[in-house]
């Protein structure tokens, strides 16, 4: 496995898939976050999804959510 990162806008079903199990791992299941709080409905619609990977794995993901002049 190669020590490169990359990071790549999800618009794969695969990726997205990649994107909601990595935040399950980490949100739910590491950090106890309450499902319906992590998966708020949100997720495909008004939303960017980063994936990152190092090599060709998984590692990371951030969900973006748009409003009047901010993004978080």
């Amino acid at each position: 496995m190669s020590g490169d990162i990359r990071v790549e806008i999800a618009r794969t079903f695969d990726q997205l898939t990649q994107v909601f199990a990595l935040r399950g791992i980490v949100y739910v299941g590491e950090q106890n976050c309450p499902f319906g709080e992590e998966f708020d409905g949100n997720d495909l619609s008004g939303a960017t999804h980063l994936l990152a990977y190092i090599g060709r794995e998984p590692v990371g993901a951030i969900r973006m959510r748009y409003f009047a002049g901010f993004a978080k």
